[in-house]
């Protein structure tokens, strides 16, 4: 997370829209993905303690 923050400072610093705009569609992917990986592990999980 602290690493997406630096490098969108980064971006608005060097005045380039373009990586501001990747590096958000990337982080809301990250974000995606990780709640996808938080549910299986849980399913995972419950279905193993059974």
């Amino acid at each position: 997370m602290a690493s997406f923050q630096i490098l969108q400072m980064t971006a608005v610093k060097l005045k380039n829209k373009q990586i501001g705009e990747l590096l958000r569609e990337n982080y809301e992917l990250l974000k995606s993905n990780r709640t996808q990986l938080l549910l299986v592990a849980t399913k995972y999980i419950t279905a193993v303690t059974k």
